[in-house]
């Protein structure tokens, strides 16, 4: 049973790191034509949709992390070794390879100077602009949550809950912080809260995820009640709209989806773990650090290629960028798998 209820985990983290990678290829034709027609009318509501991906994300990442630290804890020592090796070195050492690549090819690459880069990675390691690789950013901020966690709850022995209140109240803050970038201020205010929201919740993410029916019906009616609200705010009056705003800033959107997520992986894992479609899903689910860290660069590849045979923006690029991006970082991942070292040097485990 335990195995099954592991499965939901695979397959929810697969739906975020799908949909991050969509996302992303979306982002690959903004300034084109194709994105002016088609896609800028849909982003509103599309992002609107995106917002699960990184409180999933975080979400499973803190409920881990009570589970590490109530079973498996042994020192302090032991863990912080453990959340270095397994976060922090990854962060590093792919960066490094990143930012060798953009001074190697800086002649077909528009990347940041060697001088801005190796600045992000000692002092603003949430900077997009002149990270290496802009999804980086995930990694440091994954670290510091887990950091602030592990130093609040076992060395300082805070309540998990007001912990929760203290993540809570940097959220609301967290527009403060935008442009601070050192060592990831800004997105780990904004991101903090999830973490300790799926630490505090363990029990809802990894072993009952809420999946009856009646529940989840509940869940979706109110996420459509929500976005009706949202594309219809200008039917409100201001003070209903400034209320409305600030529920939607803790990304209640992105933990009404998560949910509906959850439950839905859970009843899936339990009746069709065995399907071939889904078993894929499965694995993409545990390779998303995979997909995460190499679908970026798999983008920057096909885009210099696309450009010199001249495939332009529209349908057919968005796919090329698309499916590729999912699919060869598994490829790389398997490749890389050969050389267990290197593999845990870039990913920060071995290979499953």
């Amino acid at each position: 049973m335990l195995k099954k209820r592991m499965l939901h985990i695979d397959i929810a983290k697969s739906i975020a790191i799908i949909w991050i990678v969509y996302g992303h290829a979306l982002v690959q034709m903004q300034g084109t034509q194709f994105y002016s027609s088609y896609l800028d009318k849909q982003m509103g509501f599309m992002f609107t949709l995106f917002s699960f991906r990184l409180p999933l994300l975080f979400m499973i990442s803190g409920a881990f992390q009570r589970r590490r630290l109530e079973y498996s804890f042994a020192s302090h020592k032991e863990y912080l070794v453990k959340i270095f090796q397994t976060i922090l070195l990854p962060f590093y050492s792919l960066s490094l390879i990143f930012l060798l690549i953009n001074v190697t090819m800086s002649k077909y690459l528009n990347s940041p100077s060697m001088s801005e880069m190796i600045y992000s990675l000692l002092l603003q390691q949430s900077n997009n602009n002149i990270l290496p690789s802009g999804v980086m950013w995930f990694l440091f901020t994954l670290f510091n949550c887990a950091f602030l966690t592990y130093f609040a709850i076992r060395v300082f022995k805070l309540r998990p809950i007001y912990f929760l209140l203290f993540a809570l109240v940097l959220k609301a803050v967290s527009g403060v912080f935008t442009n601070a970038y050192f060592l990831a201020l800004d997105t780990t205010s904004q991101f903090l809260f999830f973490f300790v929201l799926g630490y505090y919740f363990d029990k809802y993410v990894i072993y009952e995820p809420i999946h009856k029916w009646k529940y989840l019906a509940w869940f979706i009616v109110a996420y459509l009640f929500l976005l009706v609200t949202y594309f219809n705010l200008s039917a409100f009056p201001p003070a209903f709209v400034a209320v409305f705003k600030f529920i939607k800033s803790f990304e209640i959107f992105g933990i009404l989806v998560t949910l509906i997520i959850f439950g839905i992986a859970h009843k899936l894992a339990e009746k069709y773990s065995e399907s071939k479609v889904l078993r894929w899903f499965i694995y993409c689910g545990a390779s998303s650090m995979l997909i995460y860290v190499f679908h970026m660069p798999t983008f920057t590849l096909l885009n210099l290629i696309m450009n010199i045979v001249h495939v332009y923006p529209g349908v057919v690029k968005l796919l090329l960028l698309f499916v590729p991006g999912v699919i060869f970082p598994l490829i790389y991942g398997k490749i890389l798998s050969y050389n267990k070292a290197a593999y845990k040097l870039l990913i920060g485990r071995d290979p499953g």
